[in-house]
């Protein structure tokens, strides 16, 4: 007697275990979702990523994107939390699953591979150029030690004051920011 076998690989998708890493993957994103949209929603739930990047394909209406949190244990926890969808501000669902990768690095990406300093995105290590936005590796690299790769566009509770004048003290600035809000010194 002859078993039938069944077209559908559901079945077989289901019995592989998934290795929950730091970095999730976002399918089937409307093409209109940009980072910031992102960013909010996660913010909103108490989730600060480390990164969020999405890639629109020319033409396409539908797009990607990857969210990296600091660790496993955070990635695990907004999955568990959320059941493997964000919801966006105007209802939109999108779904998640943890992103693949290899199993040697452990969810980490490889010391050799770059994050260009100018638009977030990872970069193989054997780039010169930044796929996305063409930055210079070498450029790149000069504007990650003046602290670009430091500013998010995620509100938080921490200011970046950069290029401060020879002689600045926490007394000046204080001074200076009080004209637009309220501080009590550290």
């Amino acid at each position: 007697m002859r078993r039938r076998r069944s077209r559908s690989r559901s079945r077989e998708r289901d019995s592989y275990s998934v290795v929950p890493v730091n970095k999730l993957a976002l399918l089937n994103m409307p093409s209109n979702v940009d980072r910031n949209a992102i960013a909010l929603v996660l913010a909103a739930s108490g989730y600060l990523p480390q990164d969020i990047r999405v890639i629109n394909r020319r033409g396409g209406s539908r797009s990607f994107g990857f969210i990296d949190f600091a660790d496993v244990k955070t990635a695990s926890k907004w999955m568990d939390e959320n059941q493997g969808w964000l919801t966006l501000s105007d209802g939109t669902r999108v779904q998640v699953e943890y992103a693949k990768s290899d199993p040697a690095s452990g969810g980490r990406r490889t010391d050799h591979d770059w994050t260009c300093a100018n638009c977030s995105v990872q970069n193989f290590f054997k780039r010169d150029a930044c796929f996305k936005c063409d930055t210079d590796k070498r450029a790149s690299m000069d504007l990650e030690r003046q602290g670009l790769h430091m500013v998010g566009v995620v509100p938080c509770d921490t200011l970046l004051v950069r290029a401060l004048p020879e002689g600045c003290t926490t007394a000046t600035l204080f001074e200076g920011l009080s004209q637009y809000t309220a501080l009590t010194s550290p």
